[in-house]
């Protein structure tokens, strides 16, 4: 209030002021020329302080649903405008109409934030530093699975926890229901094991969330079952084969009866019989067998009872089969050891019977000191002696077989003279006498026999493969060499003649039979060779008329033989030129010959070149040529 005062130098009628920190006066000095200074009346500018939002006292954890308290603001400079909450950091807040330094917070559910809001006369509002009230979750147990059954000792396993709400501090085991049983287990997963339990058992989680109360899960039941037993079957027992009845009883098992088996191979091997009761009846057993029971407790493994055993009386009779021949004689023995017997038919009181000659079945019954009966029967057979009949005696020719059969049952034993061979037929193709022993399995025989005479083929001869050339002239003759009579039939259907006269190549047969009617057929192979014929050629020719050497032709060619040799020829063609190179003769197909004419005129005598071309039916070609001298 100008009780000190600071001077501003400015003339203006108009004063800017800024960054006050305190209320401060201003007026101003005027002064009219020489005249004494005055001072305006002063204007107030009022600074506020800055507004200071403080601290709130004090963060805490609480539990969810179950809190109280009050928080308090200190430190701040300016006026309580209100308090605002939020549960995301001040991303969003609520705001609290509380002009107090003191908010009070009850049973929140979430985490959350509180500040004040203060503000200093016209200066912006500034919030307060926060307090956090952090909320635990409840604690909750969540849910043990799952629910088992075992067997008593061994066994093993897990359970395990879901659903729950904070830390697992421990484990509990209880036999008592949690009564007055109760085990603490250290263990702070959510998995559980359980080995070598031998009494039902529960378990539970201890679950704790934060600050909050501690809370237990839903429990989980182990049930055991106690260990199968199987107990006794009761009791053994002899009974007679097939006339049997009686009830075994099974005692002292620990489980319920699931089943019963039973056994002829000392249970190697057995049958099922569905009886769930401890009692099982028997009845007309024809083998000894063995009885048991098949136990089980709730989830425990299946056990087998003792078994009892029903022993068949061993009592058996036996009598064997008789085979005997025609006219003789043999006893039925049952044996000794039984208390009566019984032959059917027959009378009853001795262990052996002599029957008479008459093939059929006969029964023996016996009993024993038990009472037990058995019975056996057997037949007695005679058979007949075997008849076997060869035939007459027979021939045949030489590679030929003949099979001999006695014509008896092929189930007989059989033994041929010579050669002592055993099979029921015996195929020969050599002359001899021939004997058969046909005997059945206990000796029953008779024998036959017949003679085979074998007959030596004809002998005849053509001789060796041998060759034509099949050329349409060349004749070939095909001799036949044999001796005595003979009938002959030719593969060319000629008859009864020993030779033939053939042209071509081929297969030729002749079938000799003689009069046993024996036969041969002989064969002879004719394949194709020509000559490799070349012609001779002379060099100088006299066509005068006289009859000698009036041809230009080959050497070797006549009247007689040009046919033959022409059939020996499959291409020709011949040429003469004069010595001017005029051709003035050409054949084809033909005798190379030339009678010194052209176009019907003599040729004057001189020089003369030719040429020849030709083929044999030998495959093979040539070329002859040269000069020869016409002579007049």
């Amino acid at each position: 209030n100008f009780v000190t005062s600071s001077p501003v130098v400015n003339l203006n009628a108009s004063y800017v002021f800024s960054g006050l920190t305190a209320t401060t006066k201003y007026k101003a000095i005027v002064k009219s020329g020489v005249c004494p200074a005055d001072t305006s009346t002063s204007a107030t500018i009022t600074v506020d302080p800055v507004s200071v939002g403080g601290s709130v006292t004090a963060s805490t954890t609480v539990c969810s649903g179950t809190n109280a308290g009050v928080l308090t603001l200190a430190g701040h400079t300016g006026t309580i405008t209100g308090w605002e909450s939020s549960t995301d950091n001040f991303s969003t807040k609520t705001a609290i109409p509380n002009v107090t330094t003191s908010q009070a917070y009850n049973n929140i559910t979430t985490t959350t934030k509180y500040r004040a809001v203060v503000k200093s006369g016209i200066c912006s509002s500034s919030s307060s530093a926060s307090a956090t009230i952090t909320v635990d979750p409840v604690s909750v147990g969540g849910t043990v699975t799952t629910d088992a059954t075992v067997c008593s000792g061994s066994n093993s396993g897990q359970v395990t926890l879901a659903g729950q709400t904070g830390a697992i501090t421990g484990w509990e085991s209880s036999e008592d229901d949690f009564v007055a049983d109760i085990k603490p287990i250290i263990n702070t997963s959510a998995v559980q094991n359980f080995n070598g339990l031998t009494a039902t058992t529960k378990y539970r989680a201890n679950i704790k969330s934060g600050v909050c109360a501690a809370a237990n899960s839903s429990a989980v039941i182990i049930t055991v079952d106690p260990i199968s037993v199987g107990g006794t079957v009761s009791s053994d027992a002899m009974v007679c084969l097939g006339v049997n009845s009686g009830t075994l009883n099974l005692a002292g098992n620990t489980g319920a009866v699931i089943g019963w088996e039973s056994s002829t191979d000392g249970f190697v091997t057995s049958t099922p019989i569905s009886n769930l009761t401890s009692s099982q009846a028997y009845l007309n057993l024809t083998q000894t067998t063995e009885y048991r029971a098949i136990i089980k407790s709730g989830v425990c493994s299946s056990v087998k009872s003792a078994d009892a055993t029903l022993t068949i009386d061993p009592i058996t009779v036996s009598i064997e089969n008789k085979t005997i021949c025609e006219g003789s004689t043999s006893s039925f023995n049952a044996g000794t050891g039984y208390t009566t017997y019984t032959w059917t038919g027959l009378g009853t009181g001795t262990d052996s019977i002599t029957p008479a000659l008459i093939d059929g079945q006969y029964i023996i019954t016996v009993t024993d000191a038990l009472g037990c009966v058995a019975t056996d029967d057997a037949y007695l057979i005679i058979n007949p002696f075997p008849m076997p009949d060869l035939g007459g005696d027979t021939s045949m020719c030489q590679g030929k077989s003949v099979v001999l059969d006695p014509s008896t049952a092929s189930n007989l034993n059989y033994v041929w003279m010579p050669g002592l061979q055993n099979t029921s037929t015996l195929s020969v193709n050599t002359t001899g006498n021939y004997k058969v022993t046909v005997s059945d399995n206990i000796g029953c025989s008779r024998s036959d026999s017949v003679f085979v005479q074998v007959h030596a083929l004809p002998i005849a001869s053509l001789g060796n493969d041998t060759t034509i050339c099949d050329n349409g002239y060349d004749r070939l003759t095909l001799h036949l060499q044999y001796s005595g009579t003979k009938q002959l039939l030719w593969s060319t259907v000629d008859k009864n003649v020993d030779a033939i006269i053939i042209g071509e190549t081929g297969t030729y047969w002749v079938e000799v039979t003689d009069s046993n009617q024996c036969s041969i057929k002989e064969t002879i192979e004719v394949s194709k060779l020509c000559p490799d014929y070349t012609f001779q050629w002379p060099n100088v020719f006299t066509p005068n008329g006289d009859g000698k050497n009036d041809d230009f032709q080959p050497k070797d060619v006549d009247d007689v033989n040009f046919q033959q040799i022409m059939a020996n020829m499959e291409k020709l063609n011949f040429v003469v030129y004069d010595r001017w190179g005029i051709k003035v003769f050409q054949s084809e197909k033909v005798i190379p010959r030339w009678d010194g004419k052209f176009n019907g005129n003599e040729m004057p005598g001189g020089t003369y070149y030719w040429v020849v071309f030709y083929t044999n039916t030998a495959g093979k070609s040539y070329e002859d040529k040269g000069f020869f001298t016409l002579i007049r």
